[in-house]
């Protein structure tokens, strides 16, 4: 599940970089959302 995301945020630099940006609090609700939205 993980590795989906990450080569999501490979391939779009900006989202990526913006995840990064994030505290780690905003960085789960992200990975949870995505998961929602993705699997």
């Amino acid at each position: 599940m993980l590795a989906s995301a990450f080569d999501y945020m490979i391939q779009e630099e900006k989202v990526g970089r913006a995840f990064m940006a994030k505290a780690p609090r905003l960085r789960k609700l992200w990975l949870e959302n995505y998961f929602t939205k993705n699997m």
